[in-house]
């Protein structure tokens, strides 16, 4: 009977350590998972912000000639005003969604 209980308590000892181990490695991922998904999305928000600055100053360039320095830059700053209203009106499309589907996949998984 003792030897029985030995055994046991061996076996159970040996699961605690193995379910010990696949936590640590879930939570390894999981982590892993959530670092990688934060560095793509301030990678993709600075391309983003690049693009349209970008965008934003051909268009002033392009129209300097036609309406005046002064002007095109009020109307580059208007454009660049109403992307980032378009990208605040869109907030649960483009980025609150995303990322509540992404948590909800890491915690599921």
């Amino acid at each position: 009977m003792n030897n029985i209980t030995g055994e046991f308590m061996t076996e159970v000892k040996e699961y605690l350590r193995l379910r010990k181990e696949h936590l640590e490695i879930v939570a390894t991922i999981k982590v892993t998972k959530v670092i990688t998904q934060a560095i793509l999305l301030i990678t993709g928000i600075v391309a983003l912000m690049s693009m349209a600055t970008f965008f934003i100053i051909s268009a002033v360039l392009l129209i300097k000639p036609y309406v005046g320095e002064i002007l095109a830059f009020f109307f580059g700053g208007i454009l660049y005003i109403c992307f980032w209203f378009i990208v605040y009106l869109l907030r649960n499309v483009i980025i609150i969604n995303p990322i509540a589907k992404f948590v909800n996949s890491i915690i599921r998984v």
